[in-house]
């Protein structure tokens, strides 16, 4: 995980991996590298500063060293910063549709 602080204080991370693995609901494989679950968190007072975009750079140069081909991120489409962001970096390789059952109906 890395993180970006201001005067100590952590402002900002990202979480990702190097090694997935093989996972087809991924879309990873042996050479590849994931954003994880958390993804990225940027606090509120400093979106729109560059700080994830920093972060995000810093992922692609380790995954550069780390010989890793591909990176892979999976959002929330209902998180109007994460539209915002991730498609500025990546291309979709695939969309997804889920539903939320009321379970009281």
């Amino acid at each position: 995980m890395l993180t970006a602080r201001d005067k100590g204080r952590i402002i900002g991370v990202m979480s990702f991996s190097l090694d997935p693995g093989y996972h087809f609901e991924h879309l990873t494989a042996a050479d590849s590298s994931s954003i994880k679950f958390i993804g990225a968190f940027i606090h509120s007072d400093y979106r729109g500063r560059g700080i994830g975009t920093a972060l995000l750079e810093k992922v692609f140069t380790i995954c550069r060293e780390k010989r890793k081909s591909y990176l892979h991120v999976s959002f929330e489409t209902a998180n109007p910063d994460a539209v915002h962001f991730w498609p500025k970096y990546f291309k979709p390789a695939i969309h997804s549709v889920r539903r939320t059952i009321n379970k009281d109906i």
